[in-house]
């Protein structure tokens, strides 16, 4: 799948992703031919998150820098989600799509959601996305909220900032036990320690 993303860098970059489904489907349907039946579905739901995770990662990348209205974004992010839907509802059953989906409402609902309700919504897309999830990306969803007084960006900055740290600390504190657990002490670094 890697090799999907690279090829396929600048639709991501573009939030082109009916390309790249069509691409995907067309590539896979092809090669379930070759393959036992029992494997289809787990082809289809692995392609499908591979697909979210470029696309996600893509969204917090360049998300401000191709929609200056946040109505814009969360217009296109619907439509990416309908796109989705009704592109793998042949392979996969739908209450598996929405399962996987999720990412695209919790990133709309951090984008309308009411500022006190804002760090809910930034525990669940950092509980969603990992680490890929910055205060970085949190502060730029936030300024393109033209709803949201100067105070209100403020505050929803600081809880999201709050929320994400405590996540740091428990990713931390996981890689920690982890390697307790491995007896292995010396895999602790700096490199292993999200920063």
């Amino acid at each position: 799948m890697f090799a999907l993303y690279t090829e396929y860098k600048d639709e991501f970059n573009k939030l082109n992703l009916d390309v790249i489904v069509h691409f995907t489907i067309d590539i896979f349907e092809e090669i379930t031919i070759y393959l036992h039946k029992n494997n289809h579905l787990i082809l289809w739901i692995e392609s499908l998150k591979e697909i979210l995770s470029y696309y996600s990662k893509s969204v917090l990348e360049n998300a401000k820098t191709l929609y200056k209205e946040v109505d814009d974004l969360i217009r296109k992010i619907k439509k990416d989600k309908t796109t989705i839907i009704n592109s793998y509802k042949d392979y996969i059953a739908k209450a598996k799509i929405d399962e996987i989906t999720v990412f695209f409402d919790h990133l709309n609902e951090f984008l309308e959601v009411s500022s006190d309700m804002i760090s809910f919504s930034c525990s669940k897309i950092r509980e969603k996305l990992g680490p890929v999830f910055t205060l970085k990306f949190a502060k730029s969803f936030i300024d393109m909220r033209s709803d949201l007084d100067s105070n209100e960006k403020a505050d929803a900055v600081n809880s999201c900032k709050d929320i994400i740290d405590n996540f740091k600390e428990m990713d931390n504190e996981n890689v920690k036990e982890i390697c307790d657990i491995l007896g292995s002490n010396n895999l602790v670094s700096k490199k292993f320690i999200i920063i």
